[in-house]
């Protein structure tokens, strides 16, 4: 059940089983069964873009 729940909790949702497959994982043989890739624990994030009216309207609260 640990290594159906493994796959249940995938990070990418294109990495989940369908509930059809749940079930034929929890019907078969424990050998059929393959081990989930690791978890990532960390979603890496685009950089942010400099936007010119957003460093202008910035500027306004900064205090030389």
């Amino acid at each position: 059940m640990v290594l159906v729940a493994l796959w249940c909790i995938q990070s990418y949702p294109s990495n989940r089983p369908s509930m059809n497959r749940v079930v034929e994982m929890m019907e078969g043989s424990l050998d059929a069964l393959d081990v989930p890739p690791r978890p990532i624990f960390q979603i890496p994030i685009a950089p942010l873009r400099e936007s010119s009216t957003l460093s202008g309207d910035i500027s306004v609260y900064i205090k030389e």
